[in-house]
C-alpha cells in the first residue's frame, strides 16, 4: 500500500465482536476536488449526504457518489460555506451555512435556502431528531428550533455572559439535545430546545468541535486537543485518545459519530480515524497521508461508516470485499505499454487512436474507437492513453530503463495522459500529463473565461478556482505535467493542480523538482512546500 492513496484495513480491538472484526476502511475515492465536502450524515448504509465548500452537496448510495449539486448560493454573496448537516432519516436532512441560512432535503430535492439567523452571526451547527424537530446553533451562542415548517427566532443556548461559538449539536429526541462549543462548554435542553442549562457545564479546557448522541443516556464529544468526553446520562468522563496529533496545528479531532454506546468513530485533521468499542479507543490509524480541512465521519451502524477528508476524497467502513484473483499481465513495455489496476471508485480509460486496451489474461479485449471505457480489472494499456480518475484511484506499473525492473505510482483525482520516454537521459521517465476538455463537462480552462459581448471573449479575473487536482504517490521516475509547470520525482508523495491562476504543486513527502514553463525557471520543493506557476498576465 502506498502513502498517498491507500486502502486502510482497520480491524476493531479484540473486545469487539467477530463480525465487526471483519470490517475494514476502504478508499480513498475521489468525489469532488473542486468543491470538497467536509460534513456528512449517514442515516443508513445506503444513504449519505455530504455538504461543504462552495455551496455544493452530494449523495452516496452505499456503492457510488452522485454528481455534486449546487444548492446554496450564499457563497456568492458572503463567502460562507455549508458547515453542518443532520439526517435523522433517508427522507429528511437539514443543513446550515455560515451566512445564517438553512436548507432541507427530502431525499431527492433541496428546498431553497431560508435565512434563520438575522443576528449577524453565522450558523455553525445543526442537529435533528426527526423531520419535524431540529435545533441549529450559531457562532454567537444562539439557537434556532425547526418545527417541520419554520424556524424560531434566536434562543440563548450559551449563557449570555459567554456568547461563545456552538461547535456542534446532537438531538437524539425532542426531549434531549446537547450543544458543545468553545472553552469546553456543554449545554443541554430537555424541553424541545426552548431553554438550556445556565450556566454551561465546563467539561474541559479546550474547544469542543463535535458531539454525537445515539441515545439520551450516551454521548461522545471531542475537542481540539485530542480528548474524547463520554456522557452516561449523568456525568461526563474525559479520555485522552489522540493527544499526540492534537498538539500540532491542524491535528485536532474534528468529528465523531456513534451508532450506539458500543460503537463510535472519530477523525482528526491528519486523516487519522479512531474507533471505540464501548470501553476503549484504538490508536490513530491513517487513512491517507496528509493534512485535511475539517474531515467528517458518520456511522449508520457498527458495520457501516463513511468519512470525508475535506480535500475531495471519501472513505467507507464495512465488510471487506473478497478480492478477485489477481490478473496475470504481461510485463510493462518501455515507452509502449503500462499495467493499470483499479483501486477504488470509478476509473475510465481511453486508448490512443488506432489502439485498444490490452487483455487481462482472460482473452477479453476492449473494443477500439469507443472513447472512455471502465477499467474494472488490471489491464495493460498503451502509452498515450487518457485516464479519467476524477472519481477513483488506480495503480500504474511502468518499465524502467533497466531490464526487468519496474516502477509504480498510485494516482487519483484528475484526467491525464500517460506517456514514457524510451531513449536519452530521460529514458524510463513516465509522464502523467493533465488533460483538459477531454469530453463535454470535463475540467477545462474555458471555465476561467467570460464574454464581454457576442464578438469578444476575455479572460476572467484570475482566480484560485481549482479545475482538477492529481494526487500521486510514486516509487521511481515520474513526472506530472500541468498547463504551466511540471513536477519531476524519483519517489515521493505530491499533488499537482491546474487552477485558473496557474499550476500549483504541493509536496507532501520528500522533494520535487518543478519546472515553471512561463518563467523558465526550476524550483526545488521540500516536504510541506508549494509552488504556483502563475498563468501569464
Amino acid at each position: 500500500m502506498t502513502a498517498a492513496v491507500i486502502t486502510a484495513a482497520l480491524a476493531l480491538p479484540s473486545a469487539a465482536s467477530a463480525a465487526s472484526a471483519a470490517n475494514v476502511w476502504s478508499g480513498p475515492t475521489t468525489i469532488d476536488n473542486a468543491n470538497p465536502p467536509q460534513y456528512i450524515a449517514c442515516p443508513s448504509s445506503t444513504f449519505c449526504v455530504a455538504v461543504g465548500t462552495n455551496g455544493y452537496a452530494q449523495t452516496f448510495t452505499g456503492s457510488a457518489w452522485g454528481t455534486p449539486q449546487f444548492i446554496d448560493p450564499s457563497l456568492n454573496l458572503s463567502g460562507s460555506p455549508l458547515i453542518s448537516i443532520s439526517c435523522p432519516s433517508t427522507s429528511f436532512c437539514a443543513a446550515v451555512d455560515l451566512a445564517g441560512y438553512a436548507l432541507t432535503f427530502n431525499g431527492s430535492s433541496w428546498t431553497p435556502r431560508t435565512q434563520i439567523d438575522t443576528t449577524g452571526n453565522g450558523a455553525s451547527a445543526v442537529g435533528c431528531a426527526s423531520a419535524s424537530f431540529c435545533v441549529a446553533g450559531d457562532v454567537g451562542g444562539n439557537g434556532f428550533v425547526y418545527n417541520g415548517s419554520s424556524w424560531s427566532g434566536p434562543i440563548t443556548i450559551n449563557d449570555t455572559s459567554n456568547h461563545e461559538d456552538i461547535g456542534d449539536i446532537a438531538c437524539p429526541s425532542t426531549s434531549f439535545c446537547v450543544a458543545v462549543g468553545q472553552a469546553g462548554s456543554v449545554e443541554t435542553s430537555t424541553n424541545g430546545g426552548t431553554t438550556w442549562t445556565n450556566p454551561p457545564q465546563i467539561i474541559g479546557s479546550n474547544n469542543l468541535t463535535s458531539v454525537s448522541c445515539p441515545s439520551t443516556t450516551f454521548c461522545v464529544a471531542v475537542d481540539t486537543a485530542g480528548n474524547a468526553y463520554t456522557y452516561n446520562g449523568a456525568t461526563w468522563t474525559a479520555t485522552p485518545i489522540d493527544t499526540t496529533n492534537g498538539q500540532f496545528d491542524g491535528g485536532s479531532l474534528d468529528s465523531v459519530s456513534c451508532s450506539s454506546a458500543s460503537f463510535c468513530a472519530a477523525m482528526d485533521g491528519y486523516e487519522n480515524v479512531l474507533m471505540f468499542n464501548g470501553s476503549t479507543w484504538t490508536a490513530p490509524q491513517q487513512l491517507e497521508t496528509g493534512a485535511s480541512l475539517h474531515p467528517g465521519v458518520s456511522c449508520a451502524s457498527s458495520s457501516f461508516c463513511a468519512a470525508l477528508d475535506g480535500g475531495g476524497d471519501a472513505f467507507t467502513y464495512g465488510s471487506a470485499a473478497v478480492a478477485p484473483p489477481p490478473a496475470t499481465l504481461a510485463p510493462p513495455v518501455l515507452g509502449k505499454a503500462v499495467d493499470a489496476s483499479p483501486i477504488s471508485g470509478v476509473v475510465l480509460v481511453k486508448p490512443p487512436p488506432g489502439e485498444s486496451l490490452g487483455t487481462a489474461g482472460d482473452g477479453a479485449t476492449l473494443a477500439k474507437g469507443q472513447g472512455f471505457v471502465a477499467l474494472t480489472q488490471a489491464r495493460q494499456i498503451p502509452t498515450g492513453s487518457e485516464i479519467d480518475a476524477l472519481h477513483g484511484s488506480l495503480e500504474i506499473v511502468a518499465a524502467t530503463g533497466k531490464l526487468g525492473k519496474t516502477q509504480t505510482a498510485t494516482v487519483a483525482g484528475a484526467i491525464f495522459k500517460v506517456t514514457q520516454a524510451r531513449t536519452g537521459i530521460t529514458k524510463g521517465l513516465t509522464n502523467l500529463n493533465l488533460v483538459e476538455s477531454a469530453f463535454k463537462g470535463a475540467p477545462s480552462y474555458g471555465l476561467c473565461t467570460g464574454k464581454k459581448n457576442a464578438d469578444e471573449a476575455t479572460i476572467a479575473k484570475l482566480s484560485t478556482k481549482t479545475l482538477q487536482l492529481l494526487k500521486v504517490s510514486a516509487h521511481g521516475k515520474f513526472r506530472t505535467t500541468g498547463r504551466y509547470s511540471s513536477a519531476t520525482v524519483r519517489g515521493t508523495v505530491w499533488t499537482i493542480s491546474d487552477r485558473c491562476d496557474g499550476t500549483l504543486t504541493h509536496v507532501i513527502r520528500d522533494t520535487v523538482l518543478v519546472d515553471d514553463f512561463v518563467r523558465h525557471k526550476t524550483i526545488l520543493l521540500h516536504s510541506g512546500q508549494s509552488y504556483l506557476a502563475r498563468a501569464p498576465a
